[in-house]
């Protein structure tokens, strides 16, 4: 499994109650040759076909990736997310999320080419931590 790796730069900064994350690349074995798709068996598929269709929902689907930036106002307005009064940022830039299937908007970024996914806060549905950041050394 491949994971979502922090970009060096971002010129998108998420606005209000936004998020913005880079989703893990998709892998499902098949190689994407321009026209068409190469399966792991070596059968080349037009991509207008039903797989090709199929292939693009499940990577738009995506559930899982890496925290880039947050807007401002992320967290603030939910009163569920404040203790004692005061705003309780629970995820931060570099952690490895899950969110919600099909959320946000995808959008490039400009100066790195990079897909990201700008979302609304309350569509983080965790955070994910390695077994390996559990255990002492």
């Amino acid at each position: 499994m491949t994971v979502a790796v922090m970009p060096d730069a971002c010129s998108i900064e998420p606005a209000g109650v936004r998020v913005l994350v880079l989703p893990d690349p998709y892998e499902d074995g098949n190689e994407d040759t321009g026209d068409e798709i190469k399966t792991k068996s070596g059968l080349y598929i037009p991509k207008n076909s039903e797989f090709a269709k199929d292939r693009e929902r499940e990577r738009v689907g995506q559930r899982f990736g890496l925290l880039v930036a947050i807007g401002t106002l992320a967290w603030q307005d939910y009163d569920n997310f404040r203790a004692n009064g005061n705003w309780h940022r629970w995820a931060n830039p570099g952690d490895r999320v899950s969110f919600a299937r099909y959320a946000g908007d995808r959008i490039v970024d400009p100066e790195t080419g990079i897909e990201l996914l700008v979302m609304n806060d309350n569509d983080i549905n965790a955070i994910i931590h390695s077994r390996k950041d559990n255990v002492d050394a």
